[in-house]
C-alpha cells in the first residue's frame, strides 16, 4: 500500500513539474564569457519576475539612490549614480538563485554572471565580490519568498532612454531587441518552488514508513 502511495505521488509530482513551464513564461538563455573576471556558475533559469505580469511572475519595485558600493573592485567613483532597488515577491511561489540581467541600453559596472543574452547579469546575493544584496525582510537566506521584500544595489547605473532601474515591464532577458520603453532590465529567478515540495513531501513519506 505504501509503494502504491509513494508511486501515485511521485507521478503527481512529475505531472506538476511537466506543467511548470506553462504556468510562467519561459525565457531562453543565451550564454557568453563576460569580462569582469567575476564568472560564477550560472543557474539554469527558465522564466522571469516583472511588474504588470501574471500573478505567478509578479512584483512591484520601486528605487532610490544610494551611497553603498556593492563591487569596489569595479567602481567608478565618477560615473552615475548607485541605485537601490526594492521589489516585493506578490506570488504564492518562492524563487531560489534570483538574478539581476540589464537591457541594451543600460550600463552596470557590478555584473558577475556569464553574459545572458549578451548582456551583463549578477546574481542578487551577498557573497563574494560583488555583494548587491542588502536587504531582506523575511529569513535571511536569499530566498525570495511570497511576500518578502528584498532591496539590491545596482552600481553606476545608467540608462540612455532615461528609464528608472527599477522598471521591470516587458517580457524577454535583457530586451534583446533594444528600444524597450518599459523595461531596463530583468529580474530572472530559477523556478525551484515545485521541485523542493516534490523532494519535502517524498522526503515526509519516508519518514512515516
Amino acid at each position: 500500500m505504501r509503494k502504491v502511495v509513494l508511486g501515485f505521488f511521485v507521478c503527481i509530482c512529475v505531472l506538476f513539474l511537466g506543467l511548470l513551464p506553462a504556468m510562467a513564461n519561459p525565457v531562453d538563455l543565451g550564454y557568453a564569457p563576460n569580462s569582469s573576471g567575476q564568472d560564477v556558475m550560472t543557474p539554469p533559469w527558465t522564466e522571469e519576475l516583472g511588474t504588470g505580469f501574471p500573478v505567478d511572475e509578479l512584483i512591484s519595485t520601486s528605487w532610490t539612490t544610494t551611497t553603498y558600493i556593492p563591487c569596489p573592485r569595479d567602481y567608478d567613483s565618477g560615473g552615475p549614480s548607485n541605485i537601490e532597488v526594492t521589489m516585493t515577491n506578490l506570488t504564492n511561489r518562492a524563487f531560489y538563485k534570483v538574478a539581476y540581467v540589464k537591457d541594451p541600453e543600460t550600463s552596470i559596472t557590478n555584473d558577475d554572471l556569464l553574459l545572458i543574452n549578451g548582456q551583463e547579469a549578477f546574481l542578487i546575493d551577498k557573497i563574494g565580490i560583488n555583494t548587491p544584496l542588502i536587504y531582506e525582510s523575511m529569513v535571511q537566506d536569499t530566498v525570495f519568498e511570497p511576500g518578502e521584500t528584498w532591496k539590491f544595489v545596482i552600481q553606476n547605473y545608467s540608462n540612455t532612454l532615461g528609464l528608472a532601474a527599477s522598471a521591470f515591464g516587458s517580457y524577454g532577458v535583457g530586451n534583446q531587441s533594444g528600444g524597450d520603453l518599459i523595461s531596463s532590465g530583468s529580474i530572472i529567478p530559477e523556478p525551484a518552488t515545485l521541485i523542493l515540495l516534490g523532494l519535502g513531501g517524498l522526503a515526509l513519506l519516508k519518514r512515516k514508513r
